[in-house]
């Protein structure tokens, strides 16, 4: 048995209530009034054959009024019963349900009918069996938990009319975690003495088969307050084709330059696909289309394109493929910066007067496409490092640090702003590096702001050789792309004859390596909206030869364009917070959220890591957003959102793993072909019996109030014998005291 309400409450008060009849009783024992005359003893002796009576009837009557009282705190406190034998005392079948239904957007796929409607199909099928009044949750699961209703009792219309308005895919990955925290909770606040919790979805591999043990603890806690049902639901195939980037590929991302861009798509399903094609967009109108040669299954194909850039600013670019049976995966946005003038900001550590002898003479030489032009595509300005403290940071694009010594502290917070607000820094290394103080000085609050830990020096062996060269690029970071287009004796004619070893660290990407020695070269670290990369040997001759070779020129512009864009190129996932930089706007003030749809939300302007940004709950649709002003103006450049790729990937588990992934859980499964409400109504038992005991009690106190009424009307029928006269002025009294 289980009690609804607190059962230490209920019965605190019905001891309390059982006190205050016995009390009573005992106190009329006491009762008397003494009348001393001369017959007495006479009645006395009449009162002795009646006070044996008296006494049985009172303590009868008060067994009745305490029985109440107890019968009444029980039925507050609603106690339940799982066994069926609580229909044969009236026990009342309530019943308390759950519905959670899975509305990431894998739920979209169909061929002919999308997966979501099924699921809530699936929930009518479950409300067919809940009776009126009965307290009904429904939840939409997402990357965070929806509850369009909480423990409300139910009524057949204004529910029919949620599920009609209100359940609606969202272009999230499911977050099963969160979701299943949330759906404990509220299971724990349904108040019936049958719990349902039925978990709808299309059972995708991705999520379910590997479910965490947190989540698995979850599901354990539902199970052990509510009969646990996995609902899933007949897919309509499994074959789909996503975009699942688009990011800058090669070129100059500068006013009067032209870049070259990429998509990817890749094939999620099991057959081979062909005859898609895909869109492009700049600033919203279409630039080019192209078909798509067949992708095998599993497979990525990079379709790339093409634009020039007349003028400077923010350009919103898009990817879209041709429809197919999930249309929320077909697009893709991105955002790039293009600066009037790209500013470079060179600290040389070893800065000499004879020409291509400093550290970056080369890098200036790389960039500059007219000799000491200040006003063309790219200014660089050179210092050595006792000047960095005088320049503003943010009047560059990229800042090089090539083999600096030292970088006192107060510099290295700087940089760490730097990099996190967008800009693009680059670190050489040379013989002024010392690794240890490196390792130990580039760091804020335990974070590092290098790729990875210095470590010792790697030289080539033979003094006259030609040096190492680069080994072919294995990852997909797009500065390797672009090294991979390029023919091989350019990467063989390296020349690295040293270079730090470098041991990559949390976060870091490795782009290029020696081929040699299998030793990093260039590597990344992203770092707020910006990002670092860390060239392993130096910039100048003293190291290599690689700065006379034709592919150091080419590498350098492509490294500072890539800073460009990983600070420009600011995507973000749906359902995922949203923090935009405010600029100088006070903590507290109220600005624009403009969304793709043209739609206007207000959000606050907060503090967060000491800097002042615009905080959103997260976007709910894939698109632009942009932060505005009170007067309509944009006070941020615009963010691109996209959903999350992996939820493209709509394969469903297999049945014997999900059993495996949840043994150990009492979860029921519910296969789409059963009769969904027969098998609810076969395993459904319980009964609260709160109705039938106030009907106990409310008897209990019916009877005490006729026998009370009938005894007294016994005693008082006999008024002309004097000592039954005096009897029943006592007890009468008492009886009703």
């Amino acid at each position: 048995m289980a009690f609804l309400n607190s059962v230490w409450l209920w019965s605190a008060l019905g001891l309390f209530g059982i006190a205050v009849p016995v009390a009573i009783h005992l106190l009329n024992r006491f009762y008397g009034r003494r009348t001393d005359w001369a017959a007495m003893e006479l009645l006395r002796r009449a009162m002795v054959t009646r006070a044996n009576q008296v006494r049985i009837e009172d303590l009868l009557m008060l067994l009745l009024r305490c029985l109440a009282i107890v019968l009444l705190a029980l039925a507050l406190a609603r106690p339940t019963i799982r066994a069926e034998a609580g229909k044969w005392i009236g026990g009342q079948r309530r019943v308390g349900v759950v519905i959670a239904i899975d509305g990431s957007y894998s739920m979209a796929h169909g061929e002919f009918t999308p997966r979501f409607t099924r699921a809530v199909a699936r929930a009518r099928d479950i409300l067919e069996t809940v009776e009126v009044g009965d307290p009904v949750t429904i939840v939409l699961m997402g990357s965070r938990p929806r509850i369009l209703q909480s423990s409300v009792g139910y009524v057949p219309e204004p529910v029919a009319g949620l599920l009609d308005t209100k359940l609606a895919v969202l272009p999230e990955r499911l977050n099963l975690e969160q979701c299943l925290e949330r759906i404990e909770e509220l299971t724990l606040e349904l108040k019936a003495p049958v719990k349902e919790c039925y978990l709808i979805t299309d059972a995708q591999a991705l999520t379910w088969e590997t479910i965490s043990d947190k989540a698995r603890s979850s599901l354990r806690q539902i199970a052990a307050q509510a009969s646990l049902f996995l609902t899933e639901i007949q897919p309509d195939g499994e074959e789909n084709l996503a975009v699942t980037g688009l990011d800058f590929a090669s070129g100059t991302l500068r006013k009067g330059g032209a870049a070259r861009f990429s998509a990817e798509i890749r094939n999620q399903g099991s057959k081979p696909r062909q005859g898609a094609t895909v869109t492009f967009s700049v600033n919203g109108e279409p630039v080019g289309r192209q078909p798509l040669e067949t992708v095998a299954p599993g497979q990525t194909r990079a379709v790339s394109f093409v634009t020039s850039f007349d003028s400077s600013g923010y350009v919103r670019l898009g990817a879209e493929l041709s429809s197919d049976a999930l249309g929320a995966d077909n697009a893709r946005h991105a955002v790039v910066r293009i600066p009037a003038t790209v500013r470079v900001l060179c600290v040389d550590g070893d800065r000499k007067n004879s020409p291509f002898e400093s550290e970056t003479d080369y890098v200036a030489a790389a960039l500059r496409l007219k000799k000491d032009d200040r006003t063309g595509p790219v200014v660089v300005n050179t210092i050595v490092p006792q000047d960095l403290a005088s320049e503003s940071l943010r009047d560059y694009d990229a800042v090089l640090l090539a083999n600096v010594d030292h970088v006192p502290p107060e510099q290295v917070a700087r940089l760490f702003v730097f990099v996190r607000e967008g800009g693009g820094l680059i670190v050489s290394l040379g013989d002024n590096v010392d690794a240890a103080l490196y390792n130990s000085g580039f760091r804020e609050n335990g974070e590092a702001l290098l790729p990875g830990e210095l470590a010792e020096l790697a030289e080539s062996p033979s003094e006259g050789s030609a040096g190492w060269s680069l080994a072919p690029p294995r990852s997909r970071h797009p500065l390797s792309a672009f090294v991979e287009f390029l023919p091989r004796d350019m990467l063989d004619a390296g020349g690295f004859r040293k270079a730090l070893r470098v041991e990559a660290g949390p976060g870091a990407q490795e782009i290029l390596r020696f081929a040699e020695n299998d030793l990093p070269l260039l590597l990344e670290k992203r770092l707020g909206r910006g990002s670092v990369l860390l060239f392993t040997s130096t910039v100048d001759r003293e190291w290599t030869d690689f700065p006379v070779q034709p592919l150091c020129p080419i590498l350098v512009q492509q490294m500072i364009t890539y800073l460009i864009r990983a600070g420009a190129m600011r995507q973000f996932t749906v359902g995922e917070p949203l923090f935009l930089p405010a600029g100088e706007m006070e903590p507290g003030r109220t600005v624009i959220l403009r969304g793709p749809d043209g739609k206007d939300t207000l959000v606050k302007v907060v503090d967060r890591d000491g800097q002042r940004v615009a905080a959103a709950d997260g976007p709910d649709a894939a698109g632009f957003y942009e932060l505005r002003g009170e007067d309509g103006r944009a006070v941020s450049p615009p963010v691109a959102a996209n959903v999350d790729p992996a939820e493209s990937d709509v394969r469903i588990a297999e049945q014997t793993t999900l059993q495996t992934q949840l043994s150990g859980v009492p979860i029921r499964f519910v296969l789409p072909d059963v009769n969904l409400p027969s098998a609810i109504r076969e395993s459904r038992v319980g009964r609260e019996l709160g109705g039938a005991l106030l009907l106990m009690a409310l008897a209990a106190f019916v009877a005490q109030s006729l026998l009370a009424k009938k005894f007294t009307k016994r005693i008082e029928g006999g008024r002309g014998d004097i000592s039954r006269t005096v009897q029943q002025r006592d007890v009468v009294a008492a009886r009703r005291a």
